[in-house]
């Protein structure tokens, strides 16, 4: 906000998207994955923080990880 051209305001959508995507998925509890279903993890871009958290999203049955191609 320092260095906009002009004074704004960041809002940050993770909450309105979170709210989002379960809606789309209903009632499904966290950490239950479907047997033979791919529950895959898909990123912008590598980064350090996304090695660190590939304990965490196996935790919710994320197992693939895969970034998208630029």
């Amino acid at each position: 906000a320092a260095v906009a051209p002009r004074p704004v305001t960041w809002m940050d959508s993770g909450a309105a998207i979170a709210r989002r995507v379960a809606t789309l998925l209903g009632d499904i509890p966290p950490g239950i994955a479907t047997p033979g279903q791919l529950n895959r993890a898909i990123f912008t871009m590598e980064a350090q923080a996304v090695d660190r958290m590939h304990a965490a999203l196996a935790g919710f049955g994320l197992t693939e990880i895969e970034f998208l191609a630029v």
